[in-house]
Parts: structure tokens; sequence; C-alpha cells
């Protein structure tokens, strides 16, 4: 079982004020942003930083941004999904070792998508988090 290291509502603290205590604290964890039932934006953070970041929500994956940027057609997308899965690999190691995207093209592409996600939860007037 997971241990709980804080939880708040977003109407209580802030987003900003939480991202800012993990990073002044130099905290390894993961942050789960619970925007609806249906809408969760997970964030890894190690040594304070933002790592990476997913979105639960239809529609929102990693691989599904990579179509809608066109960086990958969307058969390529939902068999690097599969294989990546069964493999037990991450699916941007996954794209990186079959060579399906370069290192610089998956960095850009991955930034847009945090850009995104972050976004999202700064601008979201209600939900929870919990560390």
């Amino acid at each position: 079982m997971d241990t709980v290291l804080f939880q708040a509502s977003l109407q209580f603290m802030s987003i900003h004020d939480i991202l800012q205590w993990i990073d002044m604290n130099r905290i390894t964890c993961v942050v789960t942003v619970s925007l609806t039932a249906e809408n969760e934006i997970i964030l890894y953070c190690e040594q304070g930083k933002i790592v990476f970041g997913t979105s639960c929500r239809q529609g929102a994956s990693l691989g599904e941004a990579l179509v809608k940027s066109g960086a990958l057609k969307e058969a390529v997308a939902m068999q690097a999904v599969v294989q990546s899965r069964a493999a037990g690999v991450s699916l941007t190691r996954y794209l990186l070792e079959e060579n399906l995207l370069s290192l610089p093209t998956l960095s850009n592409q991955f930034r847009q998508y945090l850009l995104q996600l972050l976004l999202e939860v700064f601008t979201a007037q209600s939900g929870s988090v919990t560390i």
C-alpha cells in the first residue's frame, strides 16, 4: 500500500503552491491531481522536479497526443503501446529503442504534452491533490 504524504482540495491550496513546496523540499513523489471522476493527471517528481506526467482522461494519453501532433500514425502508436506494455517498458523507452522517434523529437513532443497537462491542472477551479 502506498503512503499518502499529503492530500488537499485545490480550493484550499493551489497546485502552484503544492508544486513549489515539493520543489523547495526536493521531494521525490507521485502527485495525483483528480479534476473529475474521469480525469486524473499524474505527475512524477524526482528531487522536486517534474520528470514525467500522464493523464487518465480518454483521449489525453501521450500516445494519443503523439498521433494528434502528427509525430506518429495511429496504427504505429497503438502497436507501440501494446508492445511496450507486453515488454514491460515505458512507451517513451520503446519508441526510442525501436527508432520510432528520435530523442529530440520525443523530447519536444513530450515537453508540449506536459505543458498541456500543466495548463489543465493550473487552470482547474476544483479538484483534489494526493501526494
